[in-house]
């Protein structure tokens, strides 16, 4: 039926006191939290009950430049693969296209193409150069249909989520302070 116990927000019971609980809050925010690190500062917190508990969110630009900083090595792995070994078998390429352009349209990654406006228009040419080349290719039918299927999506993708000027500038990634 419905659930009449309280809150756990709202009532912390205290386990046991501790010498937390005789330290004024600004002594703990001010003096101790600074010299924690980042592990530590979490084990305090949860110490702490709920409401005095210290919350600070990330820097929005920190975000999107460690998400710059953890996508461009991936994207790197597929272009190396696809121009240093020089795949031969077509199969294998367009799969690899794909899995590419499938990892291109996850949102991380298209965020990517919001601030790069270089690899931005380089995807452009790209699906423009597969949309000529695919139905010559001589692979299975069934994979030329997923790769024109994804390359569809990949360009809807990159049509709605315009560019968002000129290339970003890096900041201190992932400050917590």
């Amino acid at each position: 039926m419905f659930d009449t116990r309280p809150s756990k927000a709202i009532s912390f019971v205290k386990q046991r006191p501790t010498v937390l609980d005789q330290l004024p809050l600004d002594v703990i925010r001010v003096y101790i939290f600074p010299k924690l690190d980042y592990e530590s500062r979490i084990n305090l917190n949860l110490c702490l009950p709920p409401w005095d508990r210290l919350s600070k969110k990330m820097n929005p630009v920190s975000v999107n430049t460690h998400d710059r900083l953890t996508t461009v090595p991936e994207i790197k792995k597929y272009l190396d693969k696809l121009n240093h070994y020089h795949i031969r078998d077509n199969t294998k390429r367009l799969k690899l296209i794909i899995q590419m352009f499938c990892l291109i349209c996850r949102p991380r990654y298209i965020n990517m193409t919001q601030y790069n406006p270089g690899f931005r228009q380089t995807l452009f040419d790209r699906l423009e150069h597969f949309k000529e080349e695919a139905p010559k290719a001589k692979v299975d039918i069934n994979l030329k249909v997923r790769l024109v299927k994804v390359m569809k999506r990949l360009k809807n993708k990159l049509m709605n989520n315009p560019c968002k000027g000129q290339e970003a500038h890096f900041v201190e990634p992932l400050v917590f302070v």
